[in-house]
């Protein structure tokens, strides 16, 4: 009989244990999504404004990092989460070039898949291309489509 309770109680303070990893798992993911929505919009927002990137040397001494680590910059200034994740020491923090370009091109391929889809259901298309040569990178095509879409 003292087995059976000593088994129960093991169990019922395993599956406690597991429950704490799990809340504790999903806070983690949480905080993630949260600081990942805020590079997001870093990114979103120079592209929108047609500004570079990065800056020439990126470096926690420099005085000019570049636009997207500045602009994380600002905003830790009035958010603690981004704070606590921009001065924590960890693997990721999100302003690698190699991680600005991995959120410039996630950004790029979802607006061509919405143009695309916008583009296949309107009912008018025209299309412009215009080729200019170049004497340094060759030659270069630009493409213009317009198109009407449903409101």
């Amino acid at each position: 009989m003292m087995g059976k309770n000593k088994q129960r109680i093991d169990y019922m303070l395993s599956q406690q244990q597991s429950k704490k990893m799990d809340e504790k798992k999903r806070e983690t993911i949480r905080e993630n999504r949260n600081i990942l929505k805020r590079l997001i919009d870093g990114t979103v927002l120079l592209a929108k404004q047609e500004l570079p990137f990065r800056g020439h040397d990126e470096s926690e001494t420099s005085n000019s990092k570049g636009n997207f680590v500045e602009i994380l910059g600002l905003l830790r200034q009035y958010d603690s989460l981004l704070d606590s994740h921009l001065s924590a020491k960890k693997a990721f923090k999100g302003t690698s070039s190699h991680i600005q370009n991995d959120l410039i091109k996630s950004i790029s391929d979802l607006l061509s898949a919405e143009i695309s889809a916008e583009v296949t259901e309107a009912q008018w298309v025209s299309s412009i291309l215009d080729d200019c040569s170049d004497v340094v990178s060759g030659s270069q095509l630009s493409i213009v489509l317009r198109y009407v879409s449903k409101i």
